[in-house]
């Protein structure tokens, strides 16, 4: 996990541009002053190493993690701080080594770019300066220290897009049951616990996404409704009376898991997630399915997320 002296040693400017309302201007300052200051300068053009979105939603925190976890559009960002007062917020990856070739700057702003597009973020902002992580004004969440390549940051928009091309071909069979029940099943698992008014309203919601699915995977041969109604009733009733998939019950596992851990309030989420879910014995796979990770991922995160439950209890 990215600390705030991580970020120190990161953060690249001396002299950076900064202020407290862009109204009053912006200019340079020393660095000690600038980290006063509610904005400040993201990266020097002339090597650049962090790349910004601004989410201007008021519910901004929760779309990234969206899009980072359930979705798996965007890569663990290094941190996310939030507007208090509005909510929106701005996600931050640190880039591995610095951009300072013509041609560096030019992968960068297309993959700065297809970013902005690819995650809904506002498209025209333009990455000058971010919310000050270190300012208390702001609320920030430290999250990954990995540095990424800009190769790598391409890499996830591509694999994306390939996807979801393999999706809208998918040709029509017996095998269509098959992927709405499996893709239907994953997000049950992870959005049960958001749901705690009545079955109906949980069905209702089940239901919506499967005809989504439906319409996203197979448009030219999409599934009778009939057929999407039976799996939408199977799945919804299985999950609904899986205590571990309610509200109380992920809560539960979660305190559980925290009660052990010193540290439980600077753990990433998805450590904690994926300890809830494994102590309430889901196999890899099943937390794989919760967190729409792969397998072998799921397995990643279980494993590290264990080591660092060790490591800070």
């Amino acid at each position: 996990m990215l600390t705030s002296t991580d970020f120190l040693d990161l953060w690249k400017p001396h002299y950076p541009l900064a202020t407290n309302d862009f109204s009053s201007g912006l200019y340079r300052h020393d660095r000690d002053d600038a980290l006063d200051m509610r904005f400040v300068e993201t990266a020097p053009k002339t090597y650049q190493n962090l790349m910004v979105l601004d989410f201007d939603s008021p519910t901004a925190s929760w779309d990234i993690k969206s899009l980072v976890w359930d979705d798996g559009k965007l890569p663990e960002p290094s941190f996310v701080t939030v507007n208090p007062a509005s909510n929106h917020a701005h996600a931050g990856w640190f880039i591995e080594g610095t951009v300072s070739t013509p041609t560096a700057r030019k992968y960068f702003d297309d993959v700065f770019k297809k970013y902005k597009k690819h995650s809904g973020s506002d498209t025209m902002y333009t990455g000058l300066t971010m919310r000050n992580p270190l300012h208390d004004w702001q609320r920030t969440e430290w999250l990954s220290d990995r540095l990424y390549s800009l190769e790598e940051l391409n890499k996830v928009v591509k694999d994306i897009k390939l996807l979801t091309n393999a999706a809208n071909t998918h040709t029509p069979g017996e095998g269509r049951n098959a992927f709405i029940f499996d893709e239907l099943r994953a997000w049950a698992y992870g959005n049960r616990r958001h749901y705690t008014d009545s079955f109906e309203v949980w069905l209702e919601a089940v239901t919506e996404r499967s005809f989504a699915i439906n319409g996203e995977s197979f448009p030219e041969s999409p599934l009778p409704s009939s057929e999407l109604a039976a799996i939408s009733r199977s799945v919804a009733r299985y999950v609904w009376n899986k205590k571990e998939f309610s509200a109380e019950g992920f809560s539960e596992r979660q305190r559980q898991v925290s009660v052990r851990t010193t540290r439980s309030l600077d753990a990433p989420a998805r450590y904690m997630e994926a300890l809830a879910y494994s102590e309430a014995g889901f196999t890899a796979r099943d937390v794989g399915d919760a967190l729409n990770l792969t397998q072998q991922a799921a397995k990643k995160l279980i494993q590290r997320a264990r080591q660092w439950s060790l490591k800070n209890s």
